[in-house]
Order: C-alpha cells, then sequence, then structure tokens
C-alpha cells in the first residue's frame, strides 16, 4: 500500500487555484519564522488528512478518496465544487485522472495537492503571490554580470555525498540569507533534474516532513553534483581537490581566498561569516588593496585554527560541511539579494546534458544553440536552456505529458524565432521533436 498525504485548497478560482501551491506554503512558513520545528509545524498545517491506496488505484478513484478523508476530518466542507482534481505540489501539473498512482510516480509519503473549486463570490483586487521556486532561480554566469558585482562573491561547493548541506540550506535559507548579510553574495552549485529524478534523490535523505513541505515550495528540484564534477568546478575556480570541502570567496577576478570548512552548523556559519565580515568592514576602503591583504591574513589565520575532523575539518568545535559538484545544468542558490553568477563552459554544459539525457540528439543540438547564441540574452539563454531540460526530461519518461511538452516547445519557439543568429536550425529541431509527440 500508499500512504498519499493531502493538502486542501478550497474556494472559488482566486482563492484556491490563482497562484501555486507553494505560494501558500511560502506564506505560511514566513508566519512561524525560523523555529527549530517549523517544518514539523508548517507540516501540520498544511497536510488535511491521509489516504493509503495501491499502485494500481487511478487518480480518479485517489481524488473520491481524498475527498472523502479531507470531508472526514473535518478540513473539507460537503459541498461539492464545479471542479475538483489533484496535483502535484512541485509542478502544479494536473494528474491525468486515468493514470495510475505507480504511473503517475506517487511514492509512499508523497504530498498530493487536492483542489476543490467553488463558483466565483466576486471581484478581487490581486497582489502578486510569493515565487517559492524563484528563490533557487537559475541563471547562466556572464563576464558582464561579474564586472558589475560589488559584493564579495563566493562559493559553497559540495557533492551529492554531502546531504546534510544540501538540506541545511534549504531548511535553512533565511537564517543563512541574513547571515552572510549585504557583504556577500555566497552562491553552491546544483543541477536541475526532472522531478521524478530528483524525488528519488530526496525522499529517503530527509525527514517525512522536509520532504513534503520543500517539495511544496519547489526547493527538491535540483540535486547537487558527483564528486568528479566537484572537482571540475574546483580545477574551473583554481581550487586543488584537496582543498574540498570548502568556501572559496572570489572578491575581485582572479583573487580566491579557500577556507576549508568541516561538519555543519549554523554556529560554525556564523563564526565563519563573523570573522569575514569583521575582516573586510575593518578595511579603509581607500586603502589600495586593503580588503585582499585582510582577507589573505584571515585565511590564514583560520586554517591556522582548523584541526582535523571525522569529515573534513573542525573549526574549534563548530563546524561546517561543503564540497561541490557537476553534472547537467548548472545552478546557483543565491544566499542574499541578487543572485550570484558561477561560471562553466558550454561544452562542459553539453556533455553533461548528454550524460543526464543520452538519448536526447536533437535537444542536445538545440542546447547547443541557444547557449552559443550572440543575439540572445543571458535571460533567455537560460530560460530556453531550462525549458530544454524539462523537455528532455518529459521524453526520457517514456510516457511524456504531451500537452505540457507542447506548451515547452511553444515558448523554447517563441524565443529562439527572434534570434537570426539561430532562428531557422533551431525551428527546425523543434519541429522534429513535436513530431515525436503522441
Amino acid at each position: 500500500m500508499t500512504r498519499l498525504f493531502v493538502a486542501l485548497r478550497e474556494g472559488d478560482a482566486v482563492e484556491a487555484a490563482s497562484s501555486p501551491f507553494g505560494a501558500e506554503v511560502a506564506f505560511a512558513m514566513e508566519r512561524l519564522g525560523t523555529a527549530d520545528d517549523r517544518w514539523q509545524q508548517l507540516d501540520g498545517a498544511m497536510v488535511a488528512c491521509t489516504v493509503e491506496v495501491s499502485g494500481t488505484t487511478n487518480i480518479r478513484e485517489l481524488t473520491v478518496l481524498a475527498l472523502t478523508a479531507a470531508r472526514e476530518a473535518g478540513q473539507a466542507s460537503g459541498v461539492d465544487g464545479i471542479r475538483t482534481w489533484l496535483s502535484d505540489p512541485a509542478t502544479d501539473e494536473p494528474f491525468a485522472e486515468d493514470e495510475t498512482v505507480s504511473a503517475a510516480g506517487l511514492l509512499d509519503g508523497d504530498l498530493v495537492v487536492l483542489t476543490v473549486q467553488h463558483p466565483m463570490k466576486g471581484m478581487y483586487d490581486f497582489i502578486p503571490a510569493p515565487d517559492p521556486a524563484g528563490v533557487f532561480a537559475q541563471l547562466q554566469y556572464s563576464d558582464r554580470a561579474r564586472r558589475r558585482a560589488r559584493k564579495i562573491r563566493g562559493v559553497l561547493l559540495y557533492t551529492d555525498a554531502d546531504v546534510e548541506l544540501a538540506t541545511f540550506v534549504r531548511t535553512h535559507f533565511d537564517e543563512l540569507n541574513t547571515l552572510s548579510g549585504e557583504l556577500f553574495q555566497i552562491s553552491v552549485f546544483e543541477r536541475p533534474r526532472s522531478w521524478r529524478t530528483a524525488k528519488r534523490y530526496w525522499k529517503d535523505r530527509l525527514s517525512p516532513e522536509e520532504y513534503r513541505m520543500l517539495t511544496a515550495l519547489r526547493w527538491l528540484k535540483w540535486t547537487p553534483y558527483d564528486k568528479l564534477g566537484a572537482y571540475e568546478v574546483a580545477r574551473e575556480l583554481g581550487v586543488p581537490a584537496s582543498e574540498l570541502p570548502c568556501l572559496v570567496l572570489l572578491p575581485y577576478g582572479r583573487d580566491k581566498y579557500v577556507f576549508p570548512l568541516g561538519a555543519t552548523s549554523m554556529a560554525a556559519f556564523r563564526r565563519l561569516f563573523g570573522e569575514l565580515s569583521a575582516t573586510i568592514e575593518s578595511a579603509d576602503p581607500d586603502e589600495s588593496g586593503g580588503i585582499v591583504r585582510r582577507l589573505a591574513a584571515a585565511e590564514q589565520r583560520l586554517r591556522a585554527e582548523l584541526v582535523p575532523a571525522a569529515r573534513g575539518y573542525e573549526f574549534n568545535g563548530a563546524t561546517v560541511v561543503i564540497h561541490t559538484g557537476g553534472q547537467a545544468m548548472t545552478e546557483n542558490f543565491n544566499f542574499h539579494g541578487q543572485t550570484t553568477f558561477i561560471n562553466r563552459p558550454v561544452n562542459t554544459v553539453i556533455t553533461d546534458f548528454q550524460n543526464s539525457h543520452p538519448t536526447g540528439t536533437d535537444l542536445t543540438t538545440l542546447l547547443r544553440l541557444v547557449l552559443d547564441s550572440e543575439q540572445l540574452t543571458d535571460d533567455q539563454r537560460e530560460q530556453v536552456a531550462q525549458l530544454i531540460n524539462e523537455v528532455a526530461g518529459e521524453l526520457d519518461s517514456g510516457t511524456p505529458d504531451t500537452i505540457k511538452t507542447r506548451r515547452q516547445l511553444d515558448r523554447i519557439k517563441t524565443t529562439v524565432s527572434k534570434a537570426a543568429d539561430i532562428a531557422t536550425p533551431a525551428l527546425t529541431i523543434i519541429a522534429k521533436v513535436l513530431e515525436l509527440l503522441p
């Protein structure tokens, strides 16, 4: 049997279906603050009921069971809606009614969203809903962006073996955001994956409550890179593999300062960023090279305090774990304000894409065209690259959502048709891929 957790959205079209489900979770999370048990509290607030079904139960039957359970739990009204459906909280895509639980990729402990839509009550003034997935927005690196950056840029490097840190980044994101302050733009490398692939990585690595709520926030659609990719990124940054795990600060172009780290804790991050902030703020802004010299001194001082630990290094009892990774597309998690941009060569991105989607030859060619285009903006290249990755994931599944995939290809077509340097070959490839869809 498969036990599924059901979140309920009930109301008219505005109340129940006008914004991503993750927006509701983001609002609720904001109200909870940073309590130690906030993920458990959030899960308790968002989950209306549970149902147990077999893998052969179809979504239509599951919808009826979920609605019945929600009513019995006193969460749903007894009034039938004009439309009722189940959707995936990570994508907001409705499940196909004739699809079975197994075919839909639902696993024991997964969260599903039951929406009961009633007739409109009246007119509304709209306000923007939070975009929880946008917190982890993808952006490709550009040299122009690096030249514009005024904050101290840094990179936390870790691999897919460092689940504790990858989880810590997500569950303590707002605290890390505050801690890094106005002085730093700190990023970590992760790669976007198809949701079905990503959930297999995260399912057994998080507590059930974290898994369900981070799913709804769409913060689990990326996974850390493997060790080979981690070492590749380290080489690109000029950091020896022996230095991993580490925080790399890159204040001025080629200058870099490497701080080896140990196990994950907020105390360690406070210790590290407190020391670095004090170092930078004490530098004379009018003194040429003042910050550079002080960072170099801080690097030596902090290294001298490190002692060997079971995994990496320990910082006088306050520890932090960090590594790196590399497969598929580049993902940047930004701790503060604007997204930090990290560079990976086009050929590396293409190789990673091929490794993740070995049958997507045409899409690989399309991705290269997009990344090499001189007439698309950085944002356009990033958006289209993500869409190509999503299309490839759908095709890899063997049972692509035709409507969703056509919509994604149409969005790609709209963008690439504006770039004269790639429009003709790109549109030809898109037409070919469309022919593959049922």
